[in-house]
């Protein structure tokens, strides 16, 4: 009676064969796994933002969306900065006394290599019309530490906040990039 099975040269094979795929696979996976956070992470800014502009619209109050370093105290206290790296609160007005004192959301960034950076104010303010406060445009760059590479500037995002208080994502151009 004949046995039938591998050898051991035939399993060796299969091990090789699994392993230059693996080789081949895993630096593109790490890549996909990158850019999704950059896309998860402009896609959450730009949520809160038009959360932001949405209430101060309904509640018929200022609203604000900025950088806190302590965003379960309470009040959460903005920090006037142009790094986000750390997250955001939005926060409103609720009783119209001029403090942010009422926390509508917060988002905290936990991989250490994400960059949030703005080229205008430390935080974003829309007034009860929607229409921001203090600023014409602003721009959130979203990156990792692949910003200095041309060839992944493609995969970076910037969040562009207008005038009129329209915010929306967008691939950044040579030279936009602010990280």
């Amino acid at each position: 009676m004949k046995q039938h099975g591998f050898t051991l040269l035939e399993l060796m094979i299969v091990v090789v064969i699994i392993a230059i795929t693996a080789s081949v696979g895993v630096p593109s996976f790490r890549d996909t796994i990158r850019n999704q956070r950059i896309s998860t992470l402009s896609n959450e800014l730009l949520t809160s933002v038009s959360q932001a502009r949405a209430a101060a619209i309904q509640q018929n109050t200022n609203v604000v969306v900025c950088m806190s370093k302590n965003p379960d105290a309470n009040p959460p206290v903005c920090e006037d900065t142009k790094d986000w790296s750390a997250g955001w609160v939005v926060l409103a007005d609720s009783n119209r006394d001029g403090a942010f004192e009422n926390k509508l959301s917060d988002v905290r960034i936990s991989h250490p290599n994400m960059i949030v950076k703005t080229n205008g104010a430390g935080q974003v303010q829309f007034a009860r019309t929607g229409l921001p406060v203090g600023f014409n445009n602003a721009t959130y760059s979203i990156c990792d530490e692949r910003k200095a590479d041309t060839g992944h500037l493609k995969d970076m995002r910037t969040l562009v906040i207008s005038a009129s208080g329209r915010a929306k994502v967008e691939i950044p151009e040579s030279g936009e990039l602010g990280c």
